[in-house]
């Protein structure tokens, strides 16, 4: 027999072990699955000495066996039974945390300890993200990147969390029984995780948060804070509306503002040939500066991102979609339409180069277009598989990735061989950017910045005493240089370093910058984060589509049991449409995806698990009524589950561990809180 004493140095590892894992939840999954296994490891070894069985019963036993079964029988009938088997295992190993969470916490004391753990780390998590931030905000990467800084998972993910935080916070905010300087501090804390929120850019959170707020105010009947929330949000679509113009400034005279042309769309390029100003202007198309407005020259079906000049009278445009559109130039210099082609993968850039059209496709490599009369003609070279980023000096082909080593090439004049083959700089590090300057192609990591010919016979170095440079533009002898943040210097090349003379702020990162004689041309985008979430040509929102129209192919084809809980990726390269380029292994839905993987038979199963949640969260709010700590605990933990449901409209975050390791963690305390009342 083991003695009293033992059993209890046991019960506090464990609960320890479940602190570690409660306080790692938003910020390390790695911490996290210590925490958990530890904890789930000593209750079975506690079992085994003791031999009474520590886990009871909660009524949810035959919701997760059918949920189960449903994965069970998917994987006998999948695609890819081994694949399926395993993630069918994974999910099975994640639903213990429920009863973990129930069994670990004993009562109320140890309940709050474990919620005031969460919150804290939370809250730490929040601080660090919001930090990283900051360095985010003046760099202007936000619109850049569409999302906030990668710190402790995907961004998206980091959104989903912060909002159930916020979530579990808010009821305390407008609890009534509560002192002023708790108030206070649960305010502040709310606060900062709706900011860190925010910071994610990511919408999916925010959907989620609107959602579970709106469900808490009215399961509390609050409606005065139903009107603030639709006021804020209104407040917040009206100041972040979208911009989109062209600025046009005088070199000569100090950067003066000559005029302000506002575009129909949303500009993303400008090209100059023969100082002829052209606007790639999203979802207004093709355009040409004249004088103060813009001549509508061209229109696509799908928003077009960049416009050059081929060969002869023959151009090119970039469309959203990875298309490319081909135009010819007809006498009176308009454009007429000729062919729409693509390349074979994900296209991440373009450009020409001695009369060939070279296009990187991070997942297939380098394709080469060299007669625009023949656009089936072409060359494609595989071994450059990774690469996104493609910049032509004089004759050379600059490929390159951040975490890649940047290589160059030279091809003959019909780009279907290469002549010869550079590696930059081999111990660079991570590029920060390649540009083309003064006949020299220069690199720029963290710490150095390298100089070399198009012929590479010459390399220089100079330290990185400059901030990122997020392009330069040349003009005759003159070089200039815009900073991430948008500041614009003109660049001076001394034997020994780099510098740069400030000449204009914009405040803002230009998505493109011509010169024209003495006129520059600066074109300010800045689209509204809360507006794009309905702008079906954006194309985060066009990859959705397009994954949701290649899912119901996919249950039409597999009703009954689905395909099995696998990665979605090789499928849905076989019912998507030809441009759909963006592969992922999930629908971005979980709706459309538990239809896809678990057939009609598994989704009902899944959607009845899901409302059987539901209404055990709804139900524990009832059981405590009042203004108190456990009423306001139950409101944050259901609309947090109503977070998760809605953000599951537009993201797989059933399929993402962290989000449903946090889910079944509250579901667990839900049920603790029932043994805990019945106990005390």
């Amino acid at each position: 027999m083991i003695s009293d004493t033992a059993l209890k140095r046991i019960d506090k590892a464990i609960f320890f072990l479940f602190i570690i894992f409660a306080g790692s939840l938003t910020n390390s999954i790695f911490v996290n699955q210590i925490g958990y296994f530890g904890a789930l490891i000593l209750l079975l070894v506690r079992y085994g000495l003791t031999k009474k069985n520590p886990f009871e019963k909660n009524g949810l036993e035959l919701y997760f066996v059918l949920f189960l079964f449903a994965e069970l029988l998917a994987s006998i009938f999948s695609v890819n039974p081994p694949q399926s088997f395993h993630n069918f295992l994974k999910r099975l190993l994640l639903i213990p945390v429920v009863y973990v969470a129930s069994t670990v916490i004993k009562n109320p004391k140890q309940f709050k300890t474990v919620i005031y753990v969460f919150i804290g780390f939370s809250l730490l998590s929040s601080f660090l993200y919001l930090w990283s931030s900051y360095s985010f905000y003046l760099r202007g990467l936000f619109q850049m990147n569409g999302s906030g800084p990668f710190l402790f998972q995907y961004p998206i993910t980091t959104s989903e969390l912060f909002s159930f935080t916020s979530m579990i916070l808010f009821p305390f905010v407008i609890q009534k029984k509560i002192s002023f300087k708790k108030r206070l501090l649960f305010a502040t804390a709310f606060l900062i995780t709706v900011l860190s929120l925010l910071a994610t850019f990511k919408r999916t959170g925010w959907i989620g948060f609107a959602a579970g707020i709106v469900v808490i105010i009215l399961l509390k009947r609050k409606y005065i804070y139903l009107a603030a929330l639709a006021l804020g949000i209104l407040i917040v679509a009206f100041t972040q509306e979208t911009i989109s113009k062209v600025e046009v400034f005088s070199l000569k005279n100090k950067m003066a503002k000559l005029t302000e042309i506002k575009t129909n769309g949303q500009i993303y390029n400008l090209y100059n040939e023969n100082g002829n100003v052209f606007a790639s202007d999203y979802t207004a198309g093709l355009e040409k500066l004249n004088g103060n407005n813009l001549l509508s020259l061209a229109q696509f079906d799908s928003p077009v991102i960049e416009f050059k000049h081929w060969k002869n009278n023959y151009y090119v445009a970039s469309l959203m979609d990875t298309r490319f559109a081909l135009l010819k130039k007809n006498q009176d210099g308009g454009f007429i339409k000729t062919d729409v082609f693509m390349s074979k993968g994900m296209t991440k850039d373009f450009a020409i180069c001695e009369n060939n059209l070279f296009v990187v496709d991070i997942d297939s490599g380098l394709t080469v277009f060299n007669k625009p009369a023949d656009i089936k003609s072409r060359s494609i070279f595989k071994e450059f598989v990774g690469y996104t980023k493609l910049t032509v000096a004089d004759s050379v082909i600059i490929l390159s990735n951040r975490k890649k080593k940047a290589v160059g090439f030279l091809f003959n004049n019909d780009g279907n061989k290469i002549v010869r083959k550079y590696e930059f700089f081999s111990n660079s590090g991570n590029i920060n950017s390649i540009n083309y300057v003064k006949s020299e192609i220069m690199l720029q990591t963290a710490k150095k910045i390298y100089v070399t010919n198009p012929a590479l016979t010459i390399e220089k170095t100079y330290p990185n005493t400059l901030s990122n440079i997020l392009k330069t533009i040349q003009n005759g002898n003159d070089l200039y240089a815009v900073f991430l943040g948008g500041t614009f210097a003109e660049l001076n090349f001394a034997d020994s370093t780099i510098t740069s003379r400030k000449i204009y702020s914009f405040n803002y990162n230009p998505r493109s910058l011509v010169i024209v004689g003495d006129t520059l041309f600066s074109a300010h985008l800045r689209t509204s984060r809360v507006a794009s979430i309905f702008d079906p040509y954006l194309s985060s929102n066009a990859n959705r589509l397009a994954f949701w129209r290649a899912g119901f192919k996919m249950f039409a084809d597999h009703p009954f049991f689905g395909v099995g809980d696998i990665d979605l990726a090789n499928l849905y390269r076989q019912y998507k449409r030809p441009f759909d380029k963006e592969i992922q292994g999930h629908m971005h839905n979980n709706y459309v995806h538990f239809l896809v993987i678990l057939g009609a038979f598994g989704f009902i199963l899944v959607m009845i698990l899901l409302f059987k949640l539901f209404m055990i969260f709804l139900i524990n709010v009832k059981k405590y009524p009042g203004d108190n700590f456990w009423h306001s605990i139950s409101l944050g933990f259901t609309g947090a589950y109503i977070s998760f449901l809605v953000a599951g409209l537009t993201e797989w975050n059933f399929g993402d561990q962290e989000i449903l390791t946090l889910i079944w963690f509250m579901l667990g305390l839900v049920i603790a809180m029932r043994k805990i009342k019945l106990e005390n």
